[in-house]
């Protein structure tokens, strides 16, 4: 099974700053992590991996320093990680993320399933995952708080007005996790030196 996973590096939450002038963010010497839901999508796909084995991809865009926040996923157990990188992306709007994503999983090759997190921190629109199910022609399963794969169908539960939801969808499909999904797996000390 061919798994990617949508991850994004983020301003830390406590020293997001706005530029004056254009209103977009200012990243560059501001300290940055991995988007904090992104850890629960690396974990849900690694879960599906432990279960059905394959591959972990991640899948990036942003900028050199963004490799960072990638290292850390694969010292939890991906396999490689994808970093789309150009200046001229800087300041995308979620239509041209989600293109340029969408792009970026085709060209990874064949894909079973795509998982993100519900939204970054940063932008906090929650846009990206059925932009990218949408450009790429998959199901998608939004705001799934546990995933698992039997055959061709991805079954998740999601929170919703009137309880718990039990949906299903056949893949390939993009499935967007909540930070209630799942308890993410820390690092091991291979893995960190694995992911340098």
């Amino acid at each position: 099974m061919n798994i990617a996973v949508l991850v994004k590096q983020v301003p830390s939450v406590s020293d997001i700053e706005l530029d004056p002038k254009t209103n977009n963010l200012v990243r560059i010497g501001a300290p940055s992590m991995l988007n904090p839901v992104d850890i629960h999508a690396i974990e849900a796909a690694l879960a599906v991996k432990d279960a059905r084995g394959g591959t972990v991809t991640l899948i990036s865009m942003g900028m050199a320093t963004a490799a960072e926040a990638m290292r850390e996923g694969i010292a939890m157990g991906a396999d490689t990680g994808i970093l789309v990188s150009d200046e001229r992306m800087a300041g995308s709007d979620t239509l041209a993320t989600g293109k340029i994503l969408a792009k970026a999983v085709e060209k990874s090759g064949p894909v079973d399933i795509v998982f993100t997190g519900r939204q970054s921190t940063d932008g906090d629109t929650g846009q990206i995952p059925p932009a990218i199910a949408q450009r790429l022609g998959m199901a998608l399963i939004s705001y799934a708080n546990s995933v698992s794969v039997d055959g061709t169908t991805v079954t998740a539960t999601r929170l919703n007005h009137d309880g718990i939801e039990t949906v299903q969808a056949q893949l390939p499909a993009v499935v967007s996790v909540t930070e209630k999904s799942n308890t993410p797996r820390s690092p091991k000390i291979r893995g960190k030196m694995a992911a340098k």
